[in-house]
């Protein structure tokens, strides 16, 4: 079960990512709530399930998605509330390594 202080987080985060878009500027291609089409495909596919549509996700799946690749890797769940969420954010728009990266310059 998520952590109280990520199920506090992840609104924010979603707030920002909005929802399904698929335009041709954009490098991430096809995106629903800010997962990716590709990131979605490897999810499922860990999962042992077949390859869907990311406009289908469904709201289980965007929550797991975010905790497993986002909220847990830079250690969000280690954090202190506020610190958390920023590390969370910036994990979610920069990349693990970066927001761990960032954290550890800042400190």
């Amino acid at each position: 079960m998520p952590s109280p202080a990520y199920q506090a987080s992840l609104p924010f985060v979603l707030r920002w990512e909005g929802g399904y878009v698929d335009h041709p500027s954009d490098p991430g291609g096809r995106t629903n709530k800010g997962v990716t089409q590709g990131v979605y495909d490897r999810w499922r596919a860990q999962h042992g399930l077949p390859p869907r549509h990311v406009k289908l996700i469904e709201d289980a799946e965007v929550e797991a998605i975010y905790e497993t690749g986002y909220w847990l890797p830079p250690r969000c769940d280690l954090l202190h509330r506020q610190l958390d969420l920023v590390q969370f954010d910036t994990a979610v728009n920069m990349g693990v390594g970066r927001a761990v990266r960032f954290l550890q310059a800042a400190v």
